[in-house]
């Protein structure tokens, strides 16, 4: 059974970062219903252990995938947020963004906002 989300945010990161925290701290205040995927491209398994650890931490979902490049990352989210969410927004986002608004009236349904 999928879950239902409103958004869901596929969000790409090399090394370890605790930026998405931060993205998540700024996504609550939103009065939004959004899920976060972490693809984390690899590059060592302490930042992967790290990583993980950041993601348990925020209830993101966290995959971890081969270092193929921006598009590659993104698309592995997307296609596990598809198995996994029914959705209506997929945002793709750096992790080191701080979200101050989201409006999403004016999105058509199932766009990719980037």
């Amino acid at each position: 059974m999928m879950i239902k989300k409103e958004c869901v945010v596929i969000v790409l990161i090399y090394g370890e970062t605790q930026d998405v925290i931060s993205l998540n701290d700024s996504l609550k205040s939103n009065e939004i219903d959004y899920q976060i995927v972490v693809v984390e491209s690899y590059s060592n398994e302490r930042n992967k252990l790290k990583n993980m650890q950041i993601s348990n931490s925020i209830g993101a979902d966290y995959l971890c995938v081969e270092n193929r490049g921006y598009g590659y990352g993104n698309n592995r989210g997307i296609s596990f947020a598809r198995t996994k969410y029914n959705f209506e927004y997929c945002i793709i986002s750096n992790a080191d963004v701080v979200v101050n608004k989201i409006d999403l009236s004016d999105i058509p349904k199932k766009n990719i906002v980037i």
